[in-house]
């Protein structure tokens, strides 16, 4: 219940900071599965109309494009890592907190992510929650693949899998004007790579972490947790 409790006051603590309407909701409280407790799940109705146009969708579309991360690479520690997809799945534990959310960073990385959409600058677009970084890459992937050059410090399942918040993954044929309009918001943006034929390939401070052909990538996104 106080779980319960504190979910719900923090949404309602973003949604005011946001300026998100809500026109209902529902909290399950006696709801099991396999006779399990299921985690306490607020629902939100949210209604509202934003100027824009048709959505970008996920995949990479076109080679030799370059692959950015809105946002920067974010950042975790042991404690916020035990809510992440990694730990569920490979650890089989949960522990600690969710990741930490700069509310005021999070509103300018919408802000820059709908400008870059309306210059039709992003070719695709996908954010970094469930799994993170690597798993959203191979989401990614389609018929392209993409050769990825990470450089950074601290256990690679952290860099890899955290779930920070605030961090969109997106391709461009316009890198320089990208990175502009981040710079107007106050936003990191980092060139991680570009889109290539075949496979997807990872690597960290020059050594190659993850390098799967896409043949097998809709089979091992899980294998990469």
């Amino acid at each position: 219940m106080a779980q319960l409790v504190e979910a719900i006051e923090g949404m309602s603590e973003a949604c005011g900071f946001f300026d998100t309407p809500i026109t209902g909701g529902n909290v399950s409280l006696y709801n099991e599965t396999l006779s399990e407790a299921i985690y306490p799940t607020p629902v939100l109705g949210i209604v509202g109309l934003l100027p824009g146009a048709a959505p970008v969708g996920i995949n990479f579309r076109r080679a030799d494009r370059e692959i950015l991360l809105l946002g920067g690479l974010g950042q975790t520690d042991a404690t916020r890592f035990g809510s992440t997809q990694y730990a569920k799945t490979v650890v089989r534990a949960l522990w600690g907190l969710p990741p930490a959310l700069d509310m005021d960073y999070e509103k300018r990385v919408h802000q820059a992510i709908r400008a870059i959409h309306a210059e039709g600058l992003a070719e695709s677009a996908h954010d970094l929650s469930d799994g993170g970084l690597a798993v959203a890459l191979a989401e990614c992937c389609g018929s392209l693949g993409a050769q990825i050059e990470l450089a950074a410090q601290g256990p690679l399942e952290h860099l890899l899998f955290h779930e920070a918040p605030s961090r969109i993954l997106l391709s461009t044929a316009g890198a320089e004007r990208v990175g502009a309009i981040a710079r107007d918001h106050g936003v990191e943006c980092l060139r991680l790579g570009s889109t290539a034929p075949d496979q997807l390939r990872i690597s960290v401070n020059g050594q190659p972490v993850i390098q799967l052909p896409l043949s097998d990538l809709v089979f091992d996104i899980a294998g990469l947790l």
